[in-house]
C-alpha cells in the first residue's frame, strides 16, 4: 500500500498543501504551503525529534490531519498577508 505524503485542502482562503517529510537535519516534519492574497507561496512547518518515536508521531499527526488543522497551521500566514494588503 502506498502511503500518501501530501494532502491538498481547498479552503475559503485558498489552497493549502501539507507535506510529510524530513527537514535538512533529517527531523520528521509536516510542512504547510499556502498562497495568501498579495504574497507568493509561503510555508510553515512543524518538526519532531529525529527518532523512531518522532517519525511515528509525525505520521500519526499527518494521518489525522484535517482541513481545520491545516487552516490553524497557516492562520498566521494569512493574517500577515491581510495586514500587508490593507
Amino acid at each position: 500500500m502506498n502511503t500518501p505524503f501530501a494532502k491538498v485542502f481547498d479552503t475559503a482562503k485558498g489552497q493549502i498543501v501539507a507535506m510529510l517529510g524530513c527537514d535538512e537535519d533529517d527531523q520528521p516534519e509536516i510542512r504547510f504551503y499556502a498562497k495568501p492574497v498579495g504574497l507568493g507561496i509561503c510555508q510553515s512547518a512543524v518538526a519532531w525529534e529525529s527518532s523512531d518515536t518522532g517519525e511515528a508521531q509525525a505520521q500519526k499527526v499527518f494521518d489525522e490531519l484535517t482541513e481545520e488543522h491545516a487552516i490553524a497551521a497557516t492562520k498566521q500566514l494569512f493574517a500577515f498577508a491581510s495586514q500587508l494588503t490593507e
